[in-house]
């Protein structure tokens, strides 16, 4: 906009006559809305929790990758990224070997005692595949305790995540509109609150339409010349997405 004004310099006197001059003329400037505190709030707890799953997937990625050097068949027998119980096997029991001293029914009462759901079944599947393999791996004691710190490591964040989804959730609640939001198929409050810290305040919008269109989904008008009736689908504005299926169905 400056470019259309004479002269080349370049002041701070120069930019704050170009500002209030295109304001006086102009009145289409669209509102410039002061986030809310529980916007600006959400927006940290979301943020905090993207994070925390970044974490733990480069702790689960690395954990897969050291753990495979010492039993590629007790590390293909459960979805550590989804199964809680399966990290908290290794934090006490990392080889095939320690696994077949243990035995089934110490095993299922070691881990009852630190509250894993279906104890006999994870049980069961850890020994069935620590009987699978009989062979020992070059630096299998180094890696049996890497694995452990990495296991412990998982656990960490699946902690906090329950305690921060739980804040985002009492946060997200307290918005007029929550239930509205939630009642959107598949829609929970992490989601929900996500969608709140992209879009805003929905108060702010007249109406459905005004939203769809600051989402960007909209067509608008590409005219040029003796070209018009052209619509093409602007870039979708309003990007939030679910890092944790189980976050999104709380």
């Amino acid at each position: 906009m400056a470019g259309a004004y004479r002269r080349e310099a370049k002041t701070d006197a120069r930019d704050a006559y170009v500002i209030a001059d295109t304001a006086r003329l102009r009145c289409d400037f669209a509102p410039v809305d002061v986030p809310t505190d529980l916007a600006a709030e959400l927006a940290l707890l979301t943020t905090h929790r993207s994070d925390l799953i970044t974490d733990r997937v480069r702790l689960l990625n690395r954990l897969h990758d050291v753990f495979t050097g010492i039993s590629p068949a007790l590390e293909a027998a459960f979805d550590y990224a989804d199964h809680e119980g399966a990290p908290i096997v290794l934090t006490g029991y990392q080889t095939p070997a320690a696994l077949r001293r243990c035995g089934h029914a110490r095993l299922a009462r070691w881990l009852t005692a630190r509250s894993v759901r279906h104890p006999e079944t994870v049980a069961a599947a850890a020994l069935d595949a620590a009987h699978a393999q009989h062979t020992t791996l070059p630096g299998q004691n180094t890696a049996a305790s890497i694995t452990a710190e990495l296991a412990h490591q998982v656990l960490a964040p699946e902690d906090r995540l329950k305690q921060l989804d739980r804040r985002i959730r009492d946060a997200f609640r307290t918005y007029p509109q929550a239930a509205v939001i939630e009642s959107m198929p598949g829609t929970g409050p992490i989601l929900g609150a996500e969608f709140l810290v992209a879009a805003g305040d929905l108060a702010s919008y007249p109406d459905a339409g005004r939203l769809a269109s600051a989402a960007g989904l909209v067509a608008v008008a590409k005219d040029s010349g003796r070209r018009t009736g052209n619509l093409f689908q602007p870039r979708v504005r309003l990007l939030f997405m679910t890092h944790s299926r189980k976050g999104n169905a709380a």
